[in-house]
């Protein structure tokens, strides 16, 4: 019984696990849509940041 038992857990989780594979292999949304499904382009998603981590200070 025991066995069977832990044959189905470890056959469960297999299953379980295989769902979480990517069917495809891109990672982000593509924008091939219209309309109200089109996103947005970014304005800052390519823009430098000016970053000085020794010169930061917090506002009170």
């Amino acid at each position: 019984m025991h066995r069977l038992l832990r044959i189905a857990v470890v056959a469960l989780s297999l299953v379980a696990i295989a769902g979480c594979q990517a069917t495809t292999k891109t990672e982000m949304p593509t924008n091939d849509q219209d309309g109200a499904d089109r996103m947005r382009v970014s304005p800052c998603a390519c823009a430098p940041i000016d970053y000085d981590g020794a010169g930061f200070k917090w506002l009170s």
